[in-house]
């Protein structure tokens, strides 16, 4: 008489093995595309501070103030009028593989004038791009220089 002995063949522990390796690489592609995103959305929330910050600097301090784009897109500086040239208020370094591009280039300046925050910019948008096609745009209101996401 045969005694039936329990447990896998290898076939089947090779079947899991697999179906476990597969939901394991579909839940990593989707926790880098998600951190992605996350960091594209973090940068774009702390320039468009930034740039509300330089538009409401030109109205408390009655001096023209602006944002411009440095280091190809990968940084930005935010300056006083006044301040000497080359010494910016702030100068703001973006996440690896982060490119700003104002109207499409990633040089460019957006204006304020005093006293009431006038924007000067010919290029209304303002745009947070990664590498793989993600990013994020913002619009500039006209003449009064708001920021819309």
């Amino acid at each position: 008489m045969r005694r039936s002995e329990s447990g896998f063949t290898l076939i089947e522990l090779i079947l899991v093995m697999a179906t476990v390796a597969i939901l394991f690489s579909v839940i990593i592609a989707n926790v880098r595309a998600e951190a992605i995103s996350n960091q594209i959305r973090s940068a774009a929330s702390q320039i468009a501070l930034d740039i509300e910050r330089v538009r409401s600097a030109a109205v408390k301090t009655s001096k023209d103030t602006s944002f411009t784009l440095i280091n190809q897109g990968q940084s930005y500086e935010l300056r006083l009028a006044g301040v000497l040239a080359g010494s910016p208020v702030t100068v703001a370094n973006i996440p690896d593989g982060v490119i700003l591009k104002l109207g499409g280039l990633t040089t460019g300046t957006l204006g304020y004038s005093a006293p009431y925050g006038d924007s000067s910019a010919t290029s209304r948008t303002l745009t947070v791009e990664k590498s793989g096609g993600t990013n994020q745009t913002f619009y500039i209101v006209g003449v009064t220089g708001k920021v819309i996401r």
